[in-house]
């Protein structure tokens, strides 16, 4: 993929950083539109939750592709620092409130009962 985006963009050095920051983005884009109907309203506040942490977390992964000036421009700042530094909990709160949120909308299968036939 950065070879092909490298011949596209007359070898911009950038072109492979925009690939591997798709590479991250592009997944999160397709379960997002491949679930948008799916959860009622009353759950939409629960997903909230895992989404900002996704965000989060999407950040953190996509802070390292910038370029060395951007990079270097966003880890010094102090909210930076703190979201290093709560990367963890943030895992973990996230990974919680997915599980939870799975819990609420996978569907039960519903029991096939045989009228008359024992």
């Amino acid at each position: 993929m950065g070879l092909i985006a490298t011949s596209l963009t007359s070898g911009i050095d950038s072109s492979t950083n925009i690939i591997r920051i798709l590479l991250l983005i592009v997944p999160l884009i397709v379960c997002i539109v491949m679930l948008r109907f799916n959860l009622k309203k009353a759950q939409l506040i629960l997903a909230f939750i895992p989404a900002v942490a996704t965000v989060l977390l999407g950040s953190i992964l996509v802070v390292p592709e910038l370029s060395a000036r951007n990079e270097a421009a966003l880890v010094n700042t102090e909210t930076w620092r703190l979201l290093v530094q709560y990367q963890e909990a943030i895992v973990v709160f996230g990974l919680v409130s997915s599980l939870v949120l799975i819990f609420f909308t996978v569907k039960k299968p519903k029991e096939k009962t045989k009228k008359g036939k024992h």
